[in-house]
Protein backbone atom coordinates (compact mmCIF):
# COMPACT_ATOMS: atom_id res chain seq x y z
CA UNK A 1 0.00 0.00 0.00
CA UNK A 2 1.11 3.43 -0.96
CA UNK A 3 0.69 6.31 1.50
CA UNK A 4 -2.51 7.38 -0.25
CA UNK A 5 -4.03 4.27 0.23
CA UNK A 6 -3.22 4.06 3.84
CA UNK A 7 -4.45 7.54 4.35
CA UNK A 8 -8.06 6.70 2.64
CA UNK A 9 -8.12 3.51 4.81
CA UNK A 10 -9.55 6.32 7.45
CA UNK A 11 -12.73 5.87 5.80
CA UNK A 12 -12.85 2.02 6.26
CA UNK A 13 -12.10 2.54 9.84
CA UNK A 14 -15.00 5.01 10.40
CA UNK A 15 -17.45 2.36 7.78
CA UNK A 16 -16.43 -0.48 10.16
CA UNK A 17 -17.54 1.57 13.46
CA UNK A 18 -13.82 1.88 14.82
CA UNK A 19 -12.78 4.61 17.45
CA UNK A 20 -12.77 7.34 15.03
CA UNK A 21 -9.94 8.94 16.33
CA UNK A 22 -7.10 6.85 13.94
CA UNK A 23 -9.29 8.15 11.02
CA UNK A 24 -9.29 11.82 11.75
CA UNK A 25 -5.47 12.24 10.46
CA UNK A 26 -5.50 9.78 7.80
CA UNK A 27 -8.80 11.33 6.31
CA UNK A 28 -7.46 14.81 6.99
CA UNK A 29 -4.09 13.80 4.91
CA UNK A 30 -5.75 12.29 2.28
CA UNK A 31 -8.36 15.23 1.57
CA UNK A 32 -5.00 17.57 1.26
CA UNK A 33 -3.40 15.57 -1.15
CA UNK A 34 -6.21 16.02 -3.71
CA UNK A 35 -6.10 18.87 -6.50
CA UNK A 36 -8.93 21.39 -6.91
CA UNK A 37 -10.52 19.01 -10.20
CA UNK A 38 -11.76 16.49 -7.33
CA UNK A 39 -14.34 18.01 -6.00
CA UNK A 40 -16.40 14.79 -5.91
CA UNK A 41 -14.00 12.73 -3.96
CA UNK A 42 -13.46 15.65 -1.15
CA UNK A 43 -16.33 16.38 -0.31
CA UNK A 44 -16.75 12.68 0.00
CA UNK A 45 -14.13 12.48 1.78
CA UNK A 46 -14.86 15.47 4.06
CA UNK A 47 -18.57 14.15 4.91
CA UNK A 48 -16.34 10.66 6.25
CA UNK A 49 -14.08 13.66 8.50
CA UNK A 50 -17.18 14.78 9.89
CA UNK A 51 -18.83 11.74 10.42
CA UNK A 52 -15.24 11.40 12.64
CA UNK A 53 -15.44 14.45 14.05
CA UNK A 54 -19.01 13.45 15.11
CA UNK A 55 -18.21 10.26 16.32
CA UNK A 56 -15.74 12.43 18.82
CA UNK A 57 -17.88 15.04 20.07
CA UNK A 58 -16.12 17.06 18.26
CA UNK A 59 -19.57 18.97 16.58
CA UNK A 60 -18.85 21.87 15.61
CA UNK A 61 -15.90 20.55 13.87
CA UNK A 62 -18.33 17.70 12.01
CA UNK A 63 -20.73 21.13 11.49
CA UNK A 64 -18.10 22.62 9.31
CA UNK A 65 -16.73 19.88 7.72
CA UNK A 66 -20.03 18.36 6.53
CA UNK A 67 -21.34 22.43 5.36
CA UNK A 68 -17.81 22.37 3.18
CA UNK A 69 -18.74 19.26 2.11
CA UNK A 70 -22.73 20.15 1.35
CA UNK A 71 -21.09 23.45 -0.33
CA UNK A 72 -18.79 21.46 -2.50
CA UNK A 73 -21.70 18.24 -3.65
CA UNK A 74 -23.37 21.46 -5.29
CA UNK A 75 -21.33 21.44 -8.44
CA UNK A 76 -21.16 17.79 -8.94
CA UNK A 77 -24.27 15.47 -9.58
CA UNK A 78 -23.66 12.74 -7.44
CA UNK A 79 -26.90 10.75 -6.09
CA UNK A 80 -24.29 8.64 -3.64
CA UNK A 81 -22.87 11.53 -2.47
CA UNK A 82 -25.99 13.29 -1.50
CA UNK A 83 -26.90 10.44 0.21
CA UNK A 84 -23.62 10.49 2.38
CA UNK A 85 -23.55 14.35 3.05
CA UNK A 86 -27.08 14.13 4.09
CA UNK A 87 -26.82 11.29 6.30
CA UNK A 88 -23.91 12.51 8.51
CA UNK A 89 -26.06 16.08 8.33
CA UNK A 90 -29.22 14.10 10.15
CA UNK A 91 -26.55 12.26 12.56
CA UNK A 92 -25.28 15.62 13.62
CA UNK A 93 -28.72 17.62 13.18
CA UNK A 94 -27.49 20.07 10.51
Amino acid sequence: MNRKEIDVAGRVLIELGQPPAPAEPLLSRAIGEYTAEHVREVAHYEAWLAEAFARSGELDAARATVRHARQASASVNSARLERRVGMVERMIGA
